[in-house]
This record gives structure tokens, sequence and C-alpha cells, in this order.
């Protein structure tokens, strides 16, 4: 069996709590055997997966529209856009947020394979180095990430520029705010 990583274990105990899965899909799809999942639920105290009632069914991102689809790192990635955004979100901006979704997804598979096949490659033919197609590919997925981030107020830089307060209130001046500052004293001389 594989060694379970942190991710894994989140990705499992996600599946575990949203889905209704068993002990063997989970070995199945993260490794590690059957005993060991058992154990880490007891342990962590993991809740069981139960459907929702009628009345929470319009609060929640159904994860099973999701099925075969998405990624449970991609479901996650959505479940939490949508709680963060709250009253901001709008079933318009799924598309969109189903891109970065499967994005991030790409993103932290393309993360692993760089950081075990390195950033340069060695050509077998000439024996220069030349630039890993997996690590250009994650420089292209972190851009994309980014600009997807900017137009549905996920970057902090977005969330300023459009006025969306998401959890705890940061009380430090932004860039935002030294560049409205530097503007206001241009202004006044």
């Amino acid at each position: 069996m594989q060694s379970v990583t942190e991710l894994d274990i989140e990705n499992a105990k996600f599946d575990y709590e949203n889905k209704k899965v068993s002990l063997s899909y989970l070995s199945d799809e993260y490794g590690a055997y059957p005993m060991f999942w058992s154990r880490k639920i007891k342990d962590e105290g993991w809740i069981k997966y139960s459907k929702p009632s009628g009345k929470d069914i319009h609060n929640i991102v159904t994860i099973s529209k999701f099925d075969g689809i998405l990624s449970t790192v991609a479901v996650r990635k959505v479940k939490e856009i949508v709680e963060e955004l709250g009253i901001h979100y709008n079933k318009v901006d799924e598309p969109v947020i189903i891109v970065y979704a499967k994005s991030y997804e790409y993103f932290i598979k393309l993360s692993r394979d760089v950081d075990m096949e390195g950033i340069s490659l060695v050509s077998e033919k000439t024996g220069s180095l030349y630039a890993s197609p997996n690590f250009n590919a994650w420089l292209a997925v972190g851009k994309n990430i980014a600009t997807i981030g900017g137009q549905i107020g996920i970057t902090a830089a977005a969330r300023k520029r459009i006025g969306i307060k998401l959890g705890a209130e940061d009380k430090t001046d932004s860039l935002f705010d030294f560049v409205d500052s530097m503007t206001e004293e241009k202004l006044v001389i």
C-alpha cells in the first residue's frame, strides 16, 4: 500500500462526511488498509454522512451533482468558495467556480509532480538542461488560478476592489489603501 499524505486524509475525511462511502472505498481511493481508516475515523471523531433534510437542501452545494465530474479536491474547493462567498454567491458563477476548482486540482497534482522530478530535466540525447513540462504547466495553471480568483472575488485584491468582506476583517492597510492615500496626497498638492 502507498503511504497516506495529509491531503489524502483530508480528502478521505471530506468524502466520509459528505458522501456515502465505505472503508474499502477509502482504502481503494487513498491507500492504506480499511482498518487504518476505521481507526482514523474513530480517533479523530469523523462524522458519518447523513442525507440532508429538505429544509437544508437549498443551503448546501449538493456534492452528488459533481460525482464523476470533479475529484474530491475540486469538490472541497467548490464548497469552500461557495461558503466563503456567502450572500455574494450566485448560481451564474458556478461554471467559473468549477473551472477554478479544477485548476486548483491540477495545480495540486502538478505540484506533486514538480516536487518529485524537479524544475529542470536533463535531455537524454544531448545532456543539456531544459525546463520541465510539468513545471511550465504548473506556472500556467497558477496564473489561471490567480486570474479566475480575481474575477470571482477569491483573491484578497479582488475582494478589496469589489468591496466583499469575508471572514474576520483585517484591520491592516493593504496596498490599495496605500495607493489611495498616495493619490489623494497628489491631488491636494
